[in-house]
């Protein structure tokens, strides 16, 4: 049963929501200060209880122009908003955030802001793949089907739509992770100044992912990945040898982890230019695998590069998957599908007899 609440000289019925919903009541404004309309209003609310309590909302005859019972149909943006909303109170990582926001407007740009939530079905999901088509990868497509079905799902699990149409992933193919030999880690390096050398030296060697050497914590000869900061959520050492140890530092001296650094001079904001942003490193490396002649290479590959070099070397899955903070062991088998020959071809400073010099740089000099 609803009932009546008086706020600011004017009438509401009142519905207590399900437990867990939140806000916990919702107020429906009854537009008088006449009790006795009020109580003619709200038995009218009354025979809608039901379907406001299931998260349906209802416009009443006294709240639109045509003067009768409407159903309101949540706009694709208004759901979207909310569900953002709701996710960063989870405290999600913000690149989570990121990746439900990009997939989201991209939806959005595809069906309209005030497509009805309710009405997305699978033929608009196949247009959302077929509008991604010409500039996705298949792990991007991927990537935002699946922020797009957690985003229905949770709409589903709140009584906001009925059904969660059965989104399917694109095939891959060949799914073995991208890594980079001595040939061409060398070939990129000689296309970069001696301090990006040794930054891509560290992340080939310790399977960093962008962002962790700066938000790590240096521990005498291990960097410490604490579970908040870690994709994972699980915490991890990564052991730092002297060499690479050196390299933090230095990197850690001239890297700013914000958007800009500024200063005032003279009661005026000036950009500080000193010092680079993280993502500099992932752009740096970009352009030299460009001038290098690679075409088929990201950043995030370092790692991958790292942990083929880790099975290499130790022929154990969960060292590897201790380096890089796998929780499941299952996660990190994909590296352990490479032939053993292929991978001694590919990093000859692995075998016992090596038939190649490693890259040498010189981590006095500078860019």
């Amino acid at each position: 049963m609803s009932g009546l609440r008086k706020l600011r000289g004017k009438y509401y019925a009142r519905i207590h929501m399900p437990r867990g919903t939140s806000p916990s009541e919702r107020k429906i404004p009854l537009r008088t200060d006449n009790e006795k309309l009020a109580r003619m209003r709200n038995i009218e609310v009354e025979k809608r209880e039901d379907d406001i309590k299931a998260g349906i909302t209802i416009s009443f005859p006294w709240l639109n122009e045509a003067g009768t019972v409407q159903v309101v149909h949540l706009a694709l943006k208004d759901a979207a908003d909310d569900y953002l909303k709701a996710r960063k109170s989870d405290q999600l990582r913000q690149t989570t955030l990121n990746i439900y926001r990009e997939a989201l407007a991209h939806l959005q740009s595809v069906l309209k802001p005030t497509f009805p939530i309710e009405n997305i079905t699978l033929i608009h999901i196949d247009k959302f793949k077929e509008s991604c088509t010409p500039g996705y990868s298949p792990t991007t497509i991927n990537i935002r089907l699946r922020a797009i079905r957690t985003f229905l799902i949770w709409m589903k699990d709140r009584n906001l739509i009925t059904e969660v149409p059965p989104i399917r992933m694109l095939n891959n193919g060949n799914t073995s992770p991208k890594y980079l030999s001595n040939l061409q880690f060398n070939a990129l390096c000689k296309q970069a100044g001696p301090y990006l050398q040794s930054v891509f030296h560290f992340y080939r060697e310790t399977g960093c992912r962008l962002s962790e050497p700066f938000q790590g914590e240096i521990n005498g000869s291990f960097l410490t990945i604490e579970a908040e900061s870690a994709k994972g959520k699980r915490s991890r050492d990564i052991f730092l040898t002297p060499e690479l140890l050196e390299i933090l530092v230095k990197a850690r001296e001239r890297t700013h982890p914000f958007e800009s650094v500024t200063r005032i001079v003279n009661g005026e904001v000036q950009q500080v230019r000193s010092t680079y942003q993280i993502k500099y490193y992932s752009k740096a490396f970009l352009k030299a695998c460009r001038k290098a002649g690679i075409h088929d290479r990201h950043f995030h590959h370092l790692r991958h590069t790292a942990a083929v070099r880790t099975y290499l070397k130790t022929r154990d899955i969960y060292e590897v998957a201790r380096l890089l903070g796998h929780a499941n062991v299952t996660t990190t088998e994909i590296y352990a599908r490479f032939d053993i020959k292929r991978l001694e071809q590919d990093f000859p400073d692995l075998v016992s007899k090596p038939t190649i010099i490693p890259f040498k740089y010189d981590l006095a000099l500078s860019n």
